[in-house]
């Protein structure tokens, strides 16, 4: 461990050794009469042969921020709590242990996405080198808050450049004058984003009109598209990432009936660059909720950011209900032969076909047809087309009539209803009776 030893005079030695990692050393002597002198511990812990104790420090609030990498940083929306301080490098400090003589010059230059668009895009920035600074870099002597130091405020959207330089200035054996050493350089980005995404269903894609609702009646369920798009004023694109199934990184859900007791939170689905969809099988409100990933993180390390502004898409025609069946009446003379059959006499008897009334969900059609017993060719029931209709129509929602006055013969009626969603009943055999005219 000893490399030299020197005389000073006539009692005094100079010993010189060695320490190439950080630790405690105690120096222990004897004198030639064999009397020891007290130990002393000599602690060292600033060593460092990768340059990091001199290395220009970016740090932001505790618990405020959320890095995107470790070479990246995140400005969320403007007038948070967000702070990204640039600290110099700092020169090791004796501490009253081991005495070091050193000074440390630091050095930063930012590149505004401006003039990062007028080098030709983020992957044309210029290389960073340790050994030459430029020219217009500054020297910094004290820590600065980037989001706000005067002359350097990131006031910008977009990805800025941070260069940094440091180095150890030490007096060179054989020369007066100090030297740089232990030089090093870094390349921060920072991405300023403080616009809110933008949020837009997809109408036509989703089959609703230009207003945005439903056009037609549907009995199973929608696919409601959309786009979340988050572009930085200088056209950027900072790809809006979403929360739940896609991605963690970013909050994007869809609340059904938001804010009351039947609240329920979907997750949508990722079908594309930005683009979403959900399905929707009842009538409810649903409301989109989006924020990027430009945010911090509060005390309970929620990640939070820019919000979209929220869109609702209100279903009003999902309809599940089948409908309830028009019923038929038989007014007119009548009796039963010595087989029970009821035959109508002395006039034609009037059959009334009634509508259901609206019940709620999509307007309802009623079907009917009148059908003969062809008895020369056998028991085949025969149409009526003079007789028989496509539908009734006259004031469906009150429940209207429709009267038929039958010739002679045997008849029977069959009704049935079919809503605009596309439910449709299944005839009632007590509304479909046999009348022997």
């Amino acid at each position: 461990w000893i490399e030299s030893t020197t005389e000073i005079g006539e009692y005094f030695q100079e010993i010189r050794f060695t320490v190439r990692e950080n630790g405690t050393y105690r120096v222990d002597a004897k004198d030639n009469a064999g009397n020891p002198m007290e130990a002393r511990d000599v602690v060292i812990k600033h060593i460092d042969d990768t340059g990091e104790h001199i290395k220009m420090r970016l740090d932001a609030t505790p618990d405020q921020f959320t890095p995107a990498g470790n070479d990246e940083r995140w400005v969320g929306a403007a007038g948070d709590s967000t702070e990204i301080m640039l600290y110099p490098a700092k020169a090791n400090e004796s501490e009253g242990e081991a005495e070091v003589d050193v000074e440390v010059k630091s050095f930063y230059k930012l590149y505004s996405p401006s003039e990062i668009a007028s080098m030709g895009g983020n992957d044309n920035l210029p290389e960073i080198s340790k050994d030459s600074i430029p020219l217009d870099a500054k020297e910094l002597t004290a820590a600065i808050d980037l989001v706000n130091a005067q002359n350097s405020v990131l006031d910008q959207d977009g990805m800025w450049a941070l260069y940094t330089w440091s180095y150890k200035l030490t007096q060179q054996e054989g020369s007066t004058e100090a030297a740089p050493s232990e030089q090093y350089a870094y390349v921060y980005k920072i991405y300023v984003d403080t616009a809110a995404p933008v949020i837009k269903i997809l109408n036509e894609k989703s089959g609703l009109g230009t207003d945005g609702t439903p056009t037609e009646y549907n009995n199973s369920k929608r696919e409601i598209y959309f786009t979340v798009t988050d572009l930085i004023n200088d056209g950027i694109e900072t790809n809006a990432k979403p929360s739940g199934v896609v991605n963690s990184e970013t909050n994007l859900l869809i609340y059904k009936n938001k804010g009351k007791a039947d609240e329920e939170i979907i997750h949508p689905e990722s079908v594309g660059e930005n683009e979403y969809k959900f399905t929707v099988n009842e009538n409810a409100a649903y409301t989109i909720t989006a924020s990027d990933q430009a945010g911090y993180r509060d005390i309970d390390n929620t990640l939070l950011g820019n919000e979209a502004e929220e869109v609702t898409y209100s279903e009003t025609k999902m309809d599940h209900d089948v409908p309830a069946n028009a019923t038929v009446s038989i007014n007119g003379t009548n009796g039963k032969d010595e087989a029970g059959r009821t035959w109508y006499f002395d006039e034609a008897p009037e059959v009334t076909i009634t509508t259901p009334s609206e019940d709620g969900g999509s307007p309802i059609t009623t079907y009917y047809t009148f059908e003969y017993l062809n008895s020369r060719s056998g028991p085949d029931w025969i149409k009526d087309n003079s007789l028989s209709g496509d539908s009734v129509t006259d004031n469906i929602s009150d429940g209207s009539e429709h009267k038929v006055n039958l010739p002679d013969g045997v008849w029977r009626v069959k009704v049935w209803t079919k809503d605009e969603a596309g439910n449709m009943c299944k005839p009632d055999e007590q509304a479909n009776p046999q009348i022997n005219g």
